[in-house]
């Protein structure tokens, strides 16, 4: 049926675009990027070739005929094919809000009405599920002409696989830089890290942001799923999550950008830009930051562990004070190289949400002596270690003090070592709450006293 439906819609594309005088290929010129690596790095170049493109996938040519691309056979045959899928369907598959295949029914002028699933059912598979995959497959072939069994088959099984889902699934991307891969890719359980491909790099090229001489390298892909008929959510918590787990391993990466598509593209909703707490990616970032970070498939099989942990924590909207500690860490990385004072104040309230537990019986006075004593138990296991963990945790809540409350205020040299000092020891005391559980109150006295 739906095979049928897609050679049927290929001739009559062909036909209406040889019947309007335009060609069913086009010689445009569109941006290229290769990709060189090497065991020294990797390298790339960027420029335009002129290439032939489906007429469907045309910048140059206006397709917004005055007659729809589909005539009233083939037409007749996406309706019928519609209405037969729509027996037993009581669910949209997706809520949709997008109509990328109108040209296929419509002409210029011509006005579609709004269409509710609950209608119509038939007549909303037809606007948004047969036309817009019947769009995106004809436009994906060298030209309409060229369609054929094993093309009308993909389209067959993938309007059904999408049509027939328990839940709407998708796709979310976040650009780093500051990794090196030992391999090409990294799966663990539905998680990748790869390095990123031509096509992906091409955007940054466009004015977004990244530097041209330095596009990202590396993409953190993860799936994912929406109930059926519902408008997706933005995955900012679980992007947040993996990301903030290779900051607790040391990994220091920065972007940042992130998206959220629709999988298969053609379903309705399209991407959609995610916010994350992340380092940009600019000249501060790169003089601090000149190596990259290696890590193997082992590394990434523990980062990814971690990130389910952290997947019980609000890492954007803090919800507790262990939501803070994860979150201001995160804050603290993402300042720029100017900021010093900043991250020093985020990385030190890090640590006191993760040092200072409620504890109905301590003084207030005793903040500082409390700060310096649980670190030093709770951060150097090895006693040999406390003393020089205990400076550093005075010297870092001193300067902390000097930022907020005034006396001589610290110069850039010290905020920078300071600044640190305090990320190393966030880092290390945050990844260990997450692996172990955080520290209570009594658990830290215990510590302290020597019982524990």
């Amino acid at each position: 049926m739906l095979t049928r439906l897609f050679l049927e819609a290929a001739t009559a594309v062909t036909r209406r675009l040889e019947s309007a005088g335009l060609p069913l290929t086009a010689t445009e010129a569109r941006e290229y990027v290769e990709i060189f690596r090497s065991d020294n790095g990797q390298g790339w170049s960027y420029g335009e070739e002129d290439r032939d493109v489906n007429i469907l996938r045309s910048y140059e040519h206006d397709l917004d005929a005055a007659c729809p691309l589909l005539d009233d056979a083939a037409q007749a045959r996406l309706r019928d094919c519609a209405a037969r899928m729509a027996q037993g369907m009581d669910t949209a598959p997706f809520d949709a809000f997008l109509s990328p295949g109108r040209d296929l029914l419509a002409a210029r002028n011509d006005r579609l009405p709004d269409q509710e699933f609950a209608d119509d059912p038939a007549e909303w598979l037809a606007r948004h599920v047969l036309t817009a995959a019947l769009r995106e497959h004809l436009g994906a072939l060298p030209s309409v002409a060229s369609a054929g069994p094993a093309e009308a088959e993909a389209f067959s099984t993938e309007v059904l696989e999408v049509s027939s889902a328990e839940a709407q699934t998708g796709v979310v991307r976040v650009f780093l830089d500051g990794l090196d891969l030992a391999a090409d890719e990294y799966t663990e359980g539905a998680v990748t890290l790869r390095r990123i491909t031509a096509d992906e790099m091409i955007p940054f090229f466009r004015g977004s942001g990244w530097d041209e001489d330095d596009p990202p390298e590396t993409v953190l892909q993860l799936p994912v799923t929406s109930p059926r008929g519902q408008t997706p959510q933005p995955a900012n918590g679980a992007a947040q999550a993996l990301v903030t787990a290779l900051q607790l391993h040391g990994y220091r990466c920065a972007g940042p950008s992130a998206r959220q598509d629709a999988a298969p593209s053609w379903v309705s909703g399209g991407w959609q830009p995610l916010s994350l707490i992340v380092p940009a990616y600019d000249d501060g970032w790169r003089t601090r930051h000149t190596k990259h970070h290696c890590i193997d498939a082992e590394g990434f099989r523990t980062v990814v562990a971690t990130s389910r942990r952290l997947g019980r924590q609000d890492l954007i909207r803090p919800q507790s004070s262990r939501d803070l500690a994860l979150h201001r860490f995160s804050l603290g990385l993402s300042r720029d190289h100017d900021s010093n004072a900043d991250a020093i104040l985020d990385f030190t309230i890090a640590l006191e949400a993760l040092l200072l537990p409620y504890d109905a019986n301590a003084r207030r006075g005793d903040l500082s002596y409390r700060f310096r004593m649980h670190g030093a138990h709770y951060l150097a296991p090895a006693p040999d270690a406390r003393r020089d963990t205990a400076k550093s945790l005075t010297r870092i809540y001193e300067t902390r003090s000097r930022l907020v409350h005034g006396g001589k205020y610290p110069a850039e040299d010290e905020t920078a070592e300071v600044r640190d000092h305090a990320y190393e020891l966030a880092r290390r005391g945050l990844l260990r709450a997450v692996t172990e559980g955080f520290p209570t109150a009594e658990a830290f006295n215990g510590m302290v006293l020597g019982s524990s």
